[in-house]
């Protein structure tokens, strides 16, 4: 009985001692939090390192393994930070007080659709602030948007959701570009409780043409009467809804964190990107113009002649949004060396990596279009893996002088220009994937100008041989029915990856590893490790790294390849 207690006393110890209490603090990644419920597992944020903000739906704290609901920003969790851009998960429904006071830098607040209440100066002194979205709004904190949007093209109008039955003094004190608000209670007097003291503080509502009241259709009467909108001008309380600015006509040009966009559809509110003085850029999804018509537009392209012999730009990261590169887009940006390219559909009519020496990699995904020159080189490219998955189209001169050792032509593809690949002299393999005649593509002999055929293997599909054999220029090849291995290199040189998945280590050997460099790249193209290796083994960490797909890209004199590791 004795033993049986003691037992149980330990087990009770130990579980006290894993469980978490309210107020308890632990990091998750790159955040961190503290315990504000435990029936049901709830957390706040209370702080991070990072400027652009992607809040998860959950956090685990490992020490118990208990995994909670991110359901709200603490208080003053980023207050004086350097954060740029929030993005909140639809977990989060309370942002607390002070939670992004006096952060100068921060534009906007995305994916709060379900935030049901702003604390007391929550984002006071937000000067850059462009635009507030908050639908599900139940109640509002004194000076909760107190001095922000100070900046040009700051918030100019704010809609204020019938759930708000709430909201304490200061409301849009110092909204100094604010011309419109929109509110829509059917009877203010008794749908919501407002402190009518300073409500407006700062903001001269009561002149004519400075601040227009929008409210439901029939009500005007009903505001004139109740504070505090009695305080507006009687002229400046409107029947209705804020009207949707006009967007600027096609062809407007303007700036934002120093890249320059130019409006492409007024319809459907898109830009491309027109130009960058910047080294390494990372082109956003969406962009709000922060003057004029205000509007949000999605970013879908990179412009002609965007980067044509620009001499600085040496990275880019393209959004999902990004779909088309335009001619000249980067001809002879020289000191290009890394741009991710696998949501490009579009390759556009020539020139787009004309000339870019320090390009090595070209890796589509779904590009089903490459345009004529569009990796020619001059001799000097560098260009050594290409995967065109998709394509339908290679252009004329399209990879000339490129330095891959193989590539994979898909199905998909009917037509290849004159001199696609000319001068690829370091082919010495080509995958072909058409099984009928007629859809092998009739191509010119100058395809592969100054290459000599004989000495390339054709990789063809089974019991396809004698097509191929018929079939003009093709017959030239050292036709072989097989599968070419996309890392013909990693095979000479008997490379080998393990695990695959792994937790963490990753080992690598081969016959040679002198002087290589091995670069780990998340799938957006950044790259996020490097390290250089010698002997005949070797390991890289990605411990550190979240689960996913990660590029290998092994570097070494006589080539290089890149190898897919998944991190569990």
């Amino acid at each position: 009985m004795k033993k049986t207690l003691q037992l149980f006393v330990a087990l009770l110890v130990t579980a006290t001692m894993s469980a978490q209490t309210i107020g308890d603090l632990f990091t998750d990644g790159d955040y961190s939090y503290k315990v504000t419920s435990v029936t049901p597992n709830e957390v706040a944020v209370t702080g991070s390192s990072l400027t652009a903000i992607e809040i998860p739906d959950t956090a685990t704290d490992v020490a118990t393994t208990t995994t909670y609901n991110v359901t709200s920003i603490g208080a003053s969790a980023f207050e004086n930070s350097a954060v740029t851009t929030v993005v909140l998960s639809a977990n989060v429904v309370r942002l607390e007080l002070k939670a992004f006071g006096n952060c100068g830098s921060l534009t906007s607040i995305e994916g709060a659709s379900n935030v049901t209440t702003l604390g007391n100066y929550c984002f006071n002194n937000c000067l850059s602030l462009i635009k507030l979205d908050l639908p599900a709004l139940v109640s509002i904190g004194t000076g909760s948007v107190y001095n922000s949007g100070d900046k040009a093209g700051g918030i100019s109008s704010f809609n204020v959701p019938s759930t708000v039955n709430d909201i304490k003094n200061i409301f849009l004190g110092r909204l100094k570009n604010l011309t419109a608000v929109q509110v829509n209670w059917q009877d203010p007097a008794t749908e919501v409780t407002v402190d009518p003291t300073l409500f407006f503080r700062d903001i001269a509502i009561g002149t004519e043409g400075t601040v227009t009241l929008y409210v439901p259709s029939g009500k005007k009467s009903i505001y004139e009467t109740t504070a505090p909108w009695n305080l507006f001008h009687v002229n400046n309380i409107v029947e209705g809804t804020i009207p949707t600015p006009p967007a600027d006509p096609v062809g407007t040009l303007f700036t934002v964190d120093d890249i320059e966009y130019r409006v492409t559809s007024v319809d459907n509110l898109e830009v491309e990107v027109a130009s960058s003085t910047l080294a390494a850029i990372t082109v956003p999804a969406t962009v709000t113009k922060l003057d004029g018509d205000a509007n949000t537009y999605s970013v879908t392209a990179i412009g002609a002649d965007a980067f044509l012999n620009n001499t600085t730009v040496t990275s880019v990261v393209l959004p999902t949004s990004v779909v088309l590169l335009k001619t000249n887009a980067f001809s002879g940006a020289v000191n290009l060396e890394s741009i991710n390219l696998e949501n490009i559909v579009t390759v556009e009519t020539q020139n787009v990596f004309f000339n870019c020496p320090k390009l090595t990699t070209a890796n589509f995904a779904a590009a089903t279009s490459i345009g004529n020159f569009a990796f020619h080189g001059f001799g000097d490219s560098t260009l050594s893996s290409v995967s065109i998955p998709s394509a339908v189209t290679i252009g004329k001169s399209a990879f000339s002088t490129a330095k891959m050792s193989s590539i994979n032509i898909p199905g998909t593809v009917t037509t290849i220009e004159d001199l696609a690949f000319r001068d690829c002299t370091n082919l010495t393999g080509i995958q072909v994937n058409w099984t009928t005649a007629g859809t092998i593509p009739t191509i010119l002999s100058t395809v592969f100008t100054n290459l000599t055929p004989a000495n390339i293997t054709l990789y063809v599909p089974a019991s396809t041989s004698a097509l191929y054999a018929s079939a003009a220029v093709w017959q030239d090849f050292n036709i072989v029915q097989g599968t070419l291995s996309t890392n013909k290199l990693e095979q000479e040189l008997g490379f080998s990856f393990y695990p695959n998945p792994t937790n963490g280590l990753v080992s690598i050997k081969s016959k040679q590893l002198n002087n290589a460099s091995v670069g780990v790249y998340d799938l957006n193209g950044r790259e996020l490790l490097n390290r250089n290796i010698n002997g005949t083994s070797s390991e890289i960490n990605i411990s550190n790294l979240a689960s996913g797909i990660y590029l290998f890209k092994v570097q070494v004199e006589n080539g290089s390849f890149v190898k897919r590791i998944v991190k569990q």
